[in-house]
């Protein structure tokens, strides 16, 4: 799997528009759920690029009309993860950040796809 990942990303890169990249590949192997509330002054445009500018971050979301938020990070160490964490709950206006550290990932949405009726 991780030579197929590899040949992808190196060799044939013209054959997607994205890459669906195995982490682990890359020796990111801690995968961690962070939740966190901000401020209701807090610039939300300005956070979520501050998140997606973070290489650890693969998933952001949050709550509509809601202050609450919810990132999926990878990291490729235990001090990797509590300095980023440490960063966030230093980020203004950041409030209760929780996090859990996932041991075993059973199924995720990079390998969904539609029913075949929904190809037209």
């Amino acid at each position: 799997m991780y030579l197929i990942t590899l040949f992808i990303f190196f060799i044939k890169p013209q054959l997607f528009s994205y890459y669906l990249v195995n982490p682990n590949a890359f020796g990111y192997v801690n995968f961690v759920d962070i939740f966190f509330k901000i401020e209701h002054d807090v610039d939300i445009k300005v956070l979520q690029e501050w998140l997606h500018n973070k290489i650890y971050v693969s998933y952001s979301s949050r709550h509509w009309h809601d202050q609450d938020f919810a990132i999926q990070c990878w990291f490729q160490s235990g001090k990797e993860m509590i300095n980023f964490i440490s960063e966030l709950e230093s980020y203004p206006g950041v409030l209760d950040v929780k996090y859990y550290l996932i041991s075993e990932i059973l199924w995720d949405s990079y390998s969904w796809k539609p029913e075949d009726k929904n190809y037209r």
